[in-house]
């Protein structure tokens, strides 16, 4: 009887081992999932598991059990040939869609210009996520102590770029390297010197003061706690430093997380959206705020949906679409393609009638845009030899303006048709053309 009951009780053990590992592997998988998204955990751990599933199936069927717990065990190992079936034949019906929609990606090529003054360098970096879905190859760079903007609409990737840059999301393929260090493909390399980040909205305990808030992560990171106290006074809350974050404005709120987001005294600051909630008055103190910090030799990489903030504020421009880079330069090499010129305006049609005939005698043809109106394609600087024309021909123009492409105008250029109606589908106004 005791030695019946030992070679029962051995195939059990065995099987309890086997059991609790597959299963202490799926809670590992899991919580790396939900959490840290460790590579290393993501690329040994499916095999781990899928080798523990496999053999509680095979001791199951060989140890000594009852026939009825055999037939248990052979059920998930069918119910998996059939999950791999159905997981290979959608797999296969999404690539096909997603060759058939990508659009036509320019390649970006970096000059040694480019990587000479680079403190942030993006090569071909990837990031892949669950059902199939990647962003990249991104190759794009930062310039040293400016500000670089990065644009796109909603859904080009440029949020899970940022979160790239600063090691919250760990790139699948390529390389994304900083003077701080670099983060390559199985490299792990740490980063020396603290990021400032701010990415979604900035999270604080609201029963708290901003005061005690920034003492809190100061602590946390081994800073000095009078790194809290420059944060604030940079940042203008310094009078405001003993209330409660939840008696703060929206404006007071953004502004404390990027105090947060200075504390380390960082070389390189990363946001999202800043300006987002802010009222025209915060927006403008803001965007000079970020000037200084660039004049301080701080390199400031924002990403926003309002262009014409990125046009007046930005050195760098990064254009983002469908999880791609196709624009990586200065604003105005990006606008230097569209069409510039003079646009002059007349009190009434016969008068830009005549002044039209006068422009085309003179070697300035100009096509009119309404019954008023007229644009002379070329250099906005003609505006004085166009004036002196009409003077000599007798016309009275109410107005000459520099015709200037925008920012808004050559982005949508760039990424089509596609964009533009991507554009018009955001709530606001019009010129308002991305986001995250």
């Amino acid at each position: 009887m005791i030695e019946h009951n030992a070679r029962r009780n051995g195939p059990l053990v065995v099987m309890r081992i086997v059991s609790t590992l597959e299963f202490v592997s799926l809670v590992v998988i899991l919580a790396n999932r939900f959490t840290i998204h460790s590579p290393a955990v993501t690329s040994s751990g499916g095999p781990v598991h899928g080798l523990l599933y496999v053999s509680t199936i095979v001791f199951a069927l060989l140890l000594p059990f009852p026939p009825s717990a055999k037939w248990l065990a052979v059920i998930p190992g069918i119910g998996g040939l059939l999950a791999l079936r159905r997981a290979r034949r959608v797999s296969s019906v999404v690539l096909s869609r997603g060759r058939a929609a990508e659009p036509a990606t320019p390649l970006i090529e970096l000059s040694e210009i480019d990587r000479a003054g680079a403190v942030v360098l993006v090569e071909a970096a990837t990031a892949t996520f669950s059902k199939g879905v990647q962003i990249g190859p991104l190759t794009f760079t930062v310039p040293r102590g400016g500000v670089t903007g990065l644009i796109g609409p909603n859904g080009a990737g440029k949020t899970t770029a940022l979160r790239m840059l600063c090691g919250l999301v760990a790139p699948s393929g390529g390389t994304v390297s900083t003077y701080l260090g670099s983060t390559e493909q199985g490299a792990g390399a740490g980063i020396d010197t603290p990021i400032g980040v701010l990415i979604d909205a900035p999270g604080f305990i609201p029963g708290l003061t901003a005061r005690a808030n920034l003492l809190a992560l100061t602590r946390l990171a081994g800073w000095p706690a009078d790194y809290a106290d420059a944060a604030l006074k940079r940042v203008g809350l310094e009078p405001s430093s003993n209330r409660a974050v939840r008696t703060f404005s929206l404006g007071m709120k953004q502004r404390l997380g990027l105090a947060a987001a200075l504390l380390g005294q960082p070389r390189v600051v990363i946001l999202d959206e800043p300006t987002n909630g802010l009222d025209p008055r915060g927006t403008l103190e803001l965007r000079d705020f970020l000037r200084s910090l660039a004049e301080e030799g701080i390199t400031v990489i924002i990403a926003s949906h309002a262009l014409d903030e990125i046009e007046e504020l930005c050195d760098h421009i990064v254009a983002m679409n469908h999880g791609h880079v196709m624009f990586n330069g200065a604003p105005l090499r990006m606008t230097q393609h569209l069409p510039s010129g003079i646009r002059c305006t007349a009190t009434d049609p016969a008068a830009l009638t005549a002044a039209v005939t006068a422009l085309d005698r003179e070697g300035l043809p100009a096509h009119a845009i309404d019954p008023t109106t007229a644009l002379i394609a070329g250099d906005p600087s003609i505006g004085r030899r166009v004036n002196q024309i009409a003077v000599e021909a007798g016309v009275f123009l109410s107005e000459i303006a520099a015709q200037r492409p925008t920012l808004q105008e050559a982005f949508l250029a760039l990424t089509g048709a596609e964009a533009l109606r991507e554009t018009s589908s955001v709530e606001g106004p019009s010129l308002t053309a991305v986001a995250r």
